[in-house]
């Protein structure tokens, strides 16, 4: 755990930046909670916590909860690679995902297919996909779709590994994908700036092209 906290003394010293963590061990959260608040008093602002959770079953479900129960100040779920039972449907499985999702804070999800040998990879089904989002967006949680994973992009018929053109063996070229996959979204965060402004970060056509004002609106320009 020293090492860990190490880490996020640093993490907190470097205030300007954000961190984003991701474990699957969930069973160990509560032990760096209180380990954080012990010395800190709170989790860095800058610090966004995340848990793996990969399929609909109870011991990848339950992270959700052990991240929840943590003080941290972003809470984030990186449902990637997502690995579908294709018998069972995720919203007839997990029925009210979205209480979950709303019930621990979780502000921000992943979600993304297996990528890997055509011949070897886990199926992320797109109704499986399209509940995720409709989930975490209920939940009100941001999303940021990261991928159809090998198998959705055979299924699909965007599947290849000719170069770098149109075509993405893991399927993570956005014009390929159903409109409502279509989603690429970044926690509500809030930067401090030295000038006194509260800052939001905006982030367009894949960087980030400027800061917002949150109390007055408009932008500083590109950053």
């Amino acid at each position: 755990m020293e090492v860990i906290l190490e880490h996020v003394r640093v993490f907190r010293a470097a205030s300007w930046h954000q961190f984003q963590i991701l474990t699957k061990r969930g069973g160990r959260l509560a032990e760096l909670n209180g380990a954080i608040l012990a010395e800190f008093g709170a989790w860095p602002a800058n610090v966004w916590q995340g848990v793996s959770v990969c399929s609909a079953a109870d011991v990848e479900m339950k992270r959700i909860g052990e991240l929840g129960a943590t003080a941290a100040a972003v809470k984030w779920i990186s449902f990637e690679p997502w690995i579908s039972d294709v018998n069972l449907p995720l919203r007839k499985s997990r029925p009210r995902l979205r209480k979950l999702l709303h019930q621990h804070g979780i502000a921000w999800t992943v979600i993304g297919g297996e990528s890997g040998s055509k011949d070897d990879t886990n199926l992320m089904t797109l109704d499986d996909a399209r509940y995720l989002i409709e989930e975490s967006k209920a939940a009100k949680c941001r999303v940021h779709f990261k991928q159809l994973g090998t198998a959705l992009a055979i299924q699909l018929g965007v599947y290849s590994t000719a170069g770098r053109g149109e075509h993405r063996s893991k399927g993570g070229n956005p014009d390929q994908w159903p409109p409502e996959l279509n989603v690429r979204e970044w926690p509500d965060i809030r930067l401090r700036h030295r000038s006194g402004m509260d800052l939001s970060p905006v982030y367009e056509g894949g960087q980030w092209m400027h800061f917002t004002d949150l109390r007055s609106g408009p932008s500083m320009g590109p950053k």
